[in-house]
């Protein structure tokens, strides 16, 4: 998704602006007070297409060119929700192109460029800020060098390091050799005062020391700098910072008055995915890239066309050579996924679930048919497909033998399938399912601490985080079978249940930090799904705590699902991942039923705006009517039940968050979703 910003002398002028270019119904994410320089407000945009609100159904792009630059982003490490949306751009452009054309045009549509130039006589002094190491002071300078080139603007250098040895001496010198003033504040007063007098008259670059956003003095320092109005702030960051760690440290900064960002140290790491998957979450504007170290031709601009010429000129022929070779088996691999896909989603939508006599007991409900063979690499094409055509459908067989086991209320159906997920980590979804299991657990049968060691539990709560397993932590539990050794095919599926009794709930956990079930090959994602249905079969809720993000096993997961609940908090960053999972949910399950709570929330108004924003994207842009299932109030009861490594509702049942967690199992076990929340009033 795109951002695009408005600003006005007023608010009222700046949101004649949205609305004169993005209509009423326009999608605002978030608005800034820049003090004596007015107002901004930041409007998120969906990507348009040439064909107006659809996109094109016949492509003109080579399969082989898709291929192509598909492994190209590999190597450059961008997230996969990035690269799939830039194949879904790709997937839908209308005119014959190159590759460098294509994917130019791609990224035209998700991200955002600017020239600095542009701005130089709106602003007059500009700031780069930034943490220690990010090569501040070199890009100050490279920059100034650029303007002082272009012989239309005095140009002045101006250090506020008071703290680094030498810091201010090596911005002087550098302000000796590119023939240009050179200023040492340090102190805001002084600094003030420069601006006022110097800054009509000639062009500042302002060098700041490094800040870490995380020392709360250095912060507010740098916070004092930039609510002056005559500023123009600019982020710089290294190209080899890892993207999580990048993110987090762009929204501890909290520079609402930043929109720009320069990139840095290409001449050390040429991928370029986790430094631009950075720009783009945080909603910054790409400018210039530094792909050397010297001085002179030492910054370049940053736009669509040299972003991807930079995508394709830097991947290296011996990786395009390696992923090549391996195209075959990931096309056979990608068509085995499809089939079990769509036999996932027929079994969900059609719900043929047999009825009949409870014949065989639970033990005699595992799947009894002979493996058949898979598709190989060395298979013909043709002879794959037959094979499909033929082979019996493992999942249809374990839908069959469900409808015979007892449940322990007699009747003969499923479980009820509650997926919970999340588009960006750290928003609390784990915390919400144990919860939100223990609730229905009670509901359920009130069982609680007083189970009976042979009455089996109603609620199932699945682990489905592979690679990041944390329910285990959070519950103080110690598993003999967990799901890693099942998946490894050393225990069944069945024999992983373990019992919660202080929640009055089963589940399955899974191991933290095992990277090889993180993203699981499609023949393996189709037995954990059969083996999910069999052993759920004789519970009345399976709740599924998946990962963030939108991988295969996410996907195949939610489309197994018969309701999914999305957990967001009011950050843009994670309504924007969250609208990212609900699309390609859409995409592969359009009648699926997808709900949303807010978690950490500041007050329940605060909750309902963020998911208003949602919904309005959603119904604008998706044409999807999402269900509001309600706020989780932010709780310090939370973390500290979780070090207890106790449910929430017996560390701290009055709590505020485990009554609105109550509330909102007393919504689903209802079954009385809201379709869209009220409307908050307008401040």
């Amino acid at each position: 998704m795109r951002f695009k910003h408005f600003e006005g002398k007023t608010l009222s002028a700046a949101r004649a602006q949205v609305r004169r270019d993005l209509g009423d119904d326009a999608l605002i994410t978030a608005t800034h007070d820049l003090g004596a320089a007015g107002y901004r407000i930041v409007c998120a945009l969906e990507p348009k297409f040439d064909n107006g609100d659809k996109p094109s159904t016949s492509p003109h792009l080579a399969p082989r060119q898709i291929a192509e630059l598909s492994r190209a982003l590999a190597w450059h490490q961008f997230p996969f929700e990035f690269v799939e949306e830039i194949l879904d751009n790709l997937t839908q452009q209308r005119k014959r192109a190159s590759n460098e054309e294509a994917l130019a045009a791609a990224l035209g549509q998700i991200l955002s460029f600017s020239k600095l130039e542009d701005l130089y006589e709106k602003r007059r002094a500009i700031l780069f800020f930034g943490p220690p190491g990010a090569g501040k002071t070199a890009t100050c300078v490279k920059l100034a060098w650029l303007a002082r080139l272009s012989r239309q603007h005095s140009v002045s250098l101006v250090s506020l390091d008071s703290s680094r040895t030498g810091g201010a001496e090596q911005l002087e010198m550098y302000a000796e050799k590119i023939g240009c003033r050179f200023f040492h504040s340090r102190s805001t007063q002084r600094f003030e005062r420069l601006l006022r007098t110097v800054g009509s008259q000639s062009l500042l670059f302002i060098d700041s020391p490094g800040i870490n956003p995380y020392a709360k003095e250095e912060l507010a320092q740098l916070q004092d700098l930039t609510g002056l109005s005559e500023l123009l702030p600019i982020l710089v960051l290294p190209t080899w910072i890892d993207i999580q760690a990048g993110i987090d440290l762009v929204s501890a900064f909290r520079m609402s008055c930043c929109r720009h960002i320069i990139l840095t140290g290409e001449d050390i790491d040429r991928r370029l995915g986790r430094s631009v998957a950075i720009a783009q979450a945080a909603g910054l504007e790409l400018t210039y890239i530094s792909p050397r170290p010297h001085i002179a031709q030492g910054l370049e601009l940053l736009d669509q066309k040299s972003l991807a010429l930079r995508c394709l000129k830097d991947t290296p022929a011996s990786f395009l050579a390696t992923a090549r070779a391996s195209t075959i088996s990931g096309q056979v691999e990608a068509r085995v996924e499809a089939r079990v896909e769509a036999r996932v989603e027929a079994r969900v939508e059609a719900r043929e679930v047999p009825t009949g006599e409870a014949e065989n007991t639970r033990a005699n409900s595992k799947r009894t048919t002979e493996p058949s063979p898979s598709p190989s690499q060395d298979q013909p094409v043709a002879m794959q497909k037959e094979l499909a055509q033929k082979r019996p459908s493992a999942l249809a067989q374990a839908t069959n033998s469900i409808g015979k086991v007892v449940t322990p209320s007699s009747k003969s159906t499923s479980a009820h399938r509650i997926a919970i997920a999340s588009g960006k980590g750290g928003v609390g979804k784990t915390a919400i399912a144990v919860a939100l299991a223990h609730n229905l657990a009670n509901l359920s049968g009130g069982l609680g601490k007083n189970l009976s060691k042979n009455l089996r539990p109603r609620v199932l709560l699945f682990d489905a985080d592979l690679g990041l397993a944390n329910i285990d932590i959070q519950l103080g539990l110690r598993p003999t079978q967990d799901l890693t050794q099942a998946l490894r095919g050393t225990c069944s599926l069945e024999d992983c249940i373990i019992r919660v009794p202080q929640g009055g709930f089963d589940a399955i956990v899974g191991k933290s930090g095992v990277s090889s079930f993180s993203e699981l090959a499609a023949h393996s994602l189709e037995k954990l799904l059969e083996d999910l249905q069999v052993v759920s079969s004789s519970y009345d809720s399976l709740l599924m705590d998946l990962g963030a993000g939108i991988d295969r096993t996410v996907r195949a997961l939610t489309v197994f699902a018969d309701e999914i609940l999305i957990v967001v908090n009011d950050e843009p960053t994670s309504l924007t991942d969250a609208y990212a999972l609900i699309k390609v949910t859409l995409r592969r399950k359009a009648d699926a039923r997808i709900s949303v709570v807010v978690n950490m929330a500041e007050s329940e108004r605060r909750g309902e705006q963020a998911f208003e924003s949602l919904h309005r994207t959603c119904r604008n842009f998706l044409h999807y009517e999402l269900r509001f299932a309600g706020v989780v109030r932010s709780d310090k009861q939370v973390v500290e039940a979780i070090r207890k490594r106790e449910p929430l509702m017996i560390a701290a049942p009055g709590s505020d968050a485990a009554e609105d967690i109550a509330r909102l199992a007393r919504v689903f076990a209802s079954n009385t979703l809201p379709r869209l929340a009220p409307t908050p009033p307008t401040a």
